[in-house]
């Protein structure tokens, strides 16, 4: 099965506001491989685990994750898109992929349909519809925000150190487990109820590379896109600081509706 790359618009997307922590976005172009690393700590997901999983690329680098929600939407974080307005015409969506840098690309052209102005949520709209399969799927989103404590998935190609250059190799996942806002305030200041946050273990953690990926939670008997991989600690990845993600259920009719 080869990975599909697909044309998109920007459906509609947010600007970031973040208090303290930092995005978690790509490496430079600068860096000596076509892909950027993995989440710290995580292990090999097997290939097609995670069929929702899209990378998000930039003249053939792997710069942000992101989750299908449709064959034609697409969930990620508004600082993977905001900084490529002036640029669209060089992103690219890879869907079906377990190794992103092995993908190959072609051009496309992306527009901008509105915003928000305070939230870290993005809708990629693809030009033709995803060919939905085994190997790319559609992740439903959760409509209530997942309780501290419920442990969740994040996965994505983002560094696998804080220190690393990007990397060529497979998908990573990680559970991680949600904690509640009093305790990731203690890190990051007041939090709005858009933001949820998860992890906190020294060693285990997303990284740059990872954000607009997904956080997948278990409700009941079903899995659900309950965090958009958004910010951590400005001291860096891995330091038993919680993470930050975009509240799916916070934006569940953004989400649906579009805006």
């Amino acid at each position: 099965m080869y990975p599909k790359i697909f044309a998109a618009f920007i459906f509609s997307l947010a600007t970031v506001d973040i208090c303290q922590g930092s995005v978690l976005f790509r490496a430079t172009s600068n860096d000596t491989v076509n892909s950027s690393g993995k989440i710290v700590g995580g292990t090999d997901a097997k290939p097609h685990e995670y069929p929702y999983q899209i990378s998000l690329q930039d003249q053939g680098w792997h710069i942000c994750g992101g989750t299908i929600l449709s064959d034609v939407k697409i969930a990620t974080a508004a600082h993977c898109c905001e900084d490529y307005l002036t640029t669209w015409s060089d992103l690219r969506v890879v869907a079906g992929a377990h190794v992103a840098a092995n993908a190959s690309l072609f051009y496309y052209q992306i527009h901008t349909h509105g915003y928000y102005k305070t939230n870290d949520a993005c809708i990629l709209t693809v030009t033709e519809p995803l060919e939905l399969n085994f190997a790319v799927k559609a992740m439903p989103l959760c409509e209530v925000e997942p309780a501290p404590g419920t442990v969740c998935t994040a996965t994505g190609w983002g560094r696998t150190n804080p220190d690393n250059d990007r990397w060529k190799g497979p998908l990573q996942k990680l559970d991680m487990t949600i904690v509640s806002r009093q305790v990731c305030e203690r890190s990051y200041g007041p939090l709005d109820e858009d933001v949820i946050c998860a992890g906190g273990v020294f060693g285990q953690d997303v990284c740059f590379g990872d954000s607009g990926g997904p956080l997948v939670c278990e409700t009941g008997s079903s899995k659900c896109l309950a965090g958009v991989t958004s910010y951590g600690s400005s001291l860096g990845c891995a330091l038993g600081i919680p993470a930050g993600f975009t509240n799916v259920a916070w934006f569940y009719k953004f989400f649906t509706n579009d805006g």
